[in-house]
């Protein structure tokens, strides 16, 4: 290897192609991937493999001499760099688009998946439910409800690989209850391990705090694969979770130890990779996608943690995670607990229309409903579900988002246009898209809740509780915005006259033509916007300054209104497209009042 200093000129662009060498590397360049590091003098070092580099010595040597043979043969080697530095350009550009691409992929595919996978479980399910099969039948649905939850778990995994690696995973770091946590797991592995006789067992060491800062759900999800991995792969003996300090009291150590076979030295190396099953050289029980381990050791890393593997003298293995303790804040004292509102009894029905344009999922979830005493209508796309919804009542929608023509989030959007209750009919996504920006689209666009697919009769039930609740916030909103007597008048004279009293002749037509002109804005935005709960929110602003100048100038509806607007965009209530309505025909009254009315104001 060869050190040689860079062109300043070069220095600000080393960072950022420091992480497109093994993209270059991969690509067929013998470039090392260790090949740009940092000096310990403030400034930029490179080392470049001499053969691939030689020039950069006998550059650094010429250098020493002096004359123009010396300049040029730096400006030959500056410009050699600067070709280079424009390759790495182009390949990091490559592998950003490639990852764009793969995560696009798999986010397609996730769908198609989903949605098969559905069939498979609910069709199963149904046959369970309706009884009537002999022991053999039923252990074959038995196990079709097995292998369909296999494979859902395996899309899962996919899925969490890709929004790791995308960066859309984030740590919502809270105050956990470690061994709260770890009895939890332990009783969900519990069942497995107890039919194959383990024991299972729970040691804390006495110096272990009771709380710890980190992100619960990861927390949960890393010591599952542990331990589920550890029930799995153990044919006897005892599973067994540890908790005690390590790092010399700077860090919780969980760990994991089983009696079983244990991994052999020539396959470690492979720990933590992706798509990498050991069971099928250790134990000949590999199942799975390969993807816990390499997923929890991500996990581990966001949450400023490390996952690793031992030996466990008695036999077997030992994975450990290792998590950072920082300082956990005192438990604050609990709030009052808001008040549980009942779901709906399981003798009252409810009418709910099912949108969606795989036959086989509507029928699923319209079986499912009626096998619950629900009465189920069915919409075979978006636009026959907003029909559906402008033309009866329902008590819930429970409506999939990728439908051909009109899709889901479109259908949302009319449906939350239509007029008095049916424009506030609770609406649940039922659906195969289940990342975290599709979940937060569904409720943007103005729905009130999500439920993935493969859904179940279970989460379905909970679906329509969701929905339930949505109707009861809704009623009590609506209650709360009803007027309690008249509408305010259009103008209140008087009002406008006590404020034009104090007020020169040029301050009144000069705040009036502001007030006009505001209003003229406001009226264009609300029609020209396709409104929705995240649209509404940027002419929140705008309604809030109109309606105290529209307050102080008499026009009292509009100042009503517009405030009943602001409340509804502010909340991320799903009646914005409503509140936009209102508050679009009180402005065009206001403004043909000031219009018809301008001259005897100005006079008042």
């Amino acid at each position: 290897m060869a050190d040689t200093n860079l062109d300043p000129k070069l220095m600000d662009m080393l960072p950022g192609i420091a992480a497109s060498l093994p993209a270059v590397r991969a690509g067929g360049m013998d470039v090392a991937a260790n090949s740009v590091a940092t000096s310990g003098h403030g400034g930029w070092r490179v080392q470049f493999p001499l053969a691939a580099l030689g020039w950069a010595r006998a550059a650094s040597r010429r250098a020493s001499g002096r004359g123009g043979t010396a300049r040029h043969d730096l400006e030959t080697s500056n410009a050699d760099l600067r070709r280079l530095v424009q390759q790495l350009e182009r390949a990091r550009e490559h592998a950003e688009r490639a990852s764009l691409e793969k995560s696009r992929f798999l986010a397609c595919m996730a769908h198609e998946l989903r949605t098969p996978v559905n069939g498979i479980l609910g069709y199963a399910q149904l046959l369970r439910a309706e009884g009537g099969l002999t022991a053999a039948q039923s252990a074959r649905v038995g196990a079709m409800l097995d292998a369909g939850a296999h494979l859902l778990d395996m899309i899962r995994g996919v899925l969490d690989l890709s929004a790791i690696e995308a960066g859309h995973v984030a740590v919502r770091t809270a105050a956990v209850e470690v061994r709260g946590v770890a009895a939890a797991c332990l009783a969900l592995i519990r069942p497995a391990a107890e039919a194959k006789g383990l024991r299972l067992t729970l040691n804390t060491a006495p110096d272990v705090p009771c709380r710890i800062m980190a992100d619960p759900a990861r927390l949960r999800q890393i010591l599952l694969n542990l331990l589920g991995n550890a029930a799995k792969f153990t044919s006897s003996g005892s599973v067994e979770l540890r908790l005690r300090l390590a790092g010399g009291g700077a860090m919780l150590r969980a760990e994991v130890a089983d009696t079983g076979q244990g991994i052999p030295a020539a396959q470690r190396h492979r720990l933590f990779q992706d798509f990498e099953r050991l069971g099928s050289g250790v134990s000949g029980q590999a199942e799975g996608a390969g993807l816990g381990l390499a997923i929890s050791a991500r996990l581990a890393a966001l949450m400023g943690g490390r996952l690793g593997h031992l030996d466990n003298l008695g036999g077997g293995s030992i994975f450990w995670l290792d998590l950072p303790l920082a300082d956990c804040p005192e438990p604050a004292d609990a709030p009052a607990a808001p008040p549980v509102h009942p779901a709906p009894a399981p003798g009252v029905a409810m009418r709910v229309l099912v949108a969606d344009d795989d036959g086989m999922s509507r029928d699923i979830a319209a079986s499912f409903l009626r096998a619950a005493g629900h009465c189920a209508a069915t919409a075979a796309g978006g636009t026959e579900a907003a029909e559906a919804a402008a033309a009866a009542d329902f008590d819930a929608v429970l409506m999939d988002v990728h439908m051909a023509g009109m899709d889901g989030i479109e259908a949302t959007r009319r449906i939350r246009a239509l007029d008095g209750r049916r424009g506030r009919v609770p609406i649940i996504a039922m659906t195969a898209s289940a990342f975290a920006e599709q979940v937060r689209e569904c409720l943007e666009s103005g729905m009130d809740g999500h439920v993935a697919k493969p859904f179940t009769r279970e989460s379905l039930a909970g679906a329509l509780e969701c929905a339930a609740e949505a109707g009861r916030r809704r009623a009590v909103r609506d209650a709360e915005a009803a007027p309690s007597g008249p509408l305010p008048p259009v103008l209140d004279i008087g009002v406008f006259e006590r404020t034009a009293a104090v007020l020169t002749p040029d301050d009144v037509r000069f705040h009036m033509g502001t007030l006009a002109a505001r209003g003229e804005a406001l009226l264009h935005g609300l029609r020209g916007s396709s409104l929705s709960v995240a649209t509404g929110g940027d002419l929140a602003e705008a309604a809030h300054a109109l309606a105290g100048s529209a307050g102080l100038f008499g026009f009292a509806r509009l100042a009503s209104v517009a405030r009943r607007f602001e409340d509804a965009a502010e909340s991320l209530a799903a009646e914005v497209p409503t509140a936009a309505r209102d508050l679009a025909a009180a402005l065009e009254t206001a403004l043909d009042e000031m219009h018809s009315r301008g001259p005897a104001l100005m006079e008042a």
